[in-house]
């Protein structure tokens, strides 16, 4: 399906690059991995899950950044931008301090009622995103992406700025 109407629609550029964010194949953008050869028989998690050619998304994107959670190359996008092009507000220091409380309490939000969100990988209601407990494995990662950004702005701004 062409894209052009959805971009018109969102005021995007019909030039645009478009970035897809994922870790399993099924996300949109993965259509790039998806197409790469000998990935199409890869699966996600060995026998339990279908190959990539019959489960993946075929939709591509101009670039594709893979994590072991799709949140979590999504934040570390997040903190490479904030390194890059800082913001007007540095809110580094903010997300240093709080850390991985605002993921947990977004966690919580989409587990509460109404919505009762539930990871796809358990039966039950566990604080978990792709089948691996907030504690400690991403309260550990959103902590030390934060600790990384800062530090890594701070070193930045020391230095002549470069435009890309």
């Amino acid at each position: 399906m062409p894209t052009a109407p959805f971009r018109r629609l969102a005021h995007v550029a019909e030039d645009a690059k478009t970035l897809g964010v994922g870790d399993g194949g099924n996300e949109v953008g993965m259509g790039r991995v998806v197409s790469v050869p000998g990935c199409s028989e890869l699966r996600p998690d060995g026998a339990a899950f279908a190959p990539l050619a019959s489960n993946g998304c075929v939709r591509s994107c101009d670039n594709a950044v893979l994590g072991t959670v799709s949140n979590w190359a999504g934040s570390a996008i997040e903190a490479a931008c904030h390194v890059l092009w800082p913001a007007q507000v540095d809110y580094v220091p903010k997300m240093r301090s709080i850390g991985s409380s605002v993921e947990e309490n977004l966690l919580r939000a989409i587990m509460a009622k109404p919505t009762v969100a539930v990871d796809g990988s358990h039966n039950d209601r566990a604080m978990s995103v792709d089948g691996m407990n907030f504690e400690p494995h991403h309260r550990e990662l959103y902590d030390y992406l934060w600790h990384l950004a800062g530090v890594t702005a701070a070193a930045t701004a020391k230095r002549p700025r470069i435009e890309v």
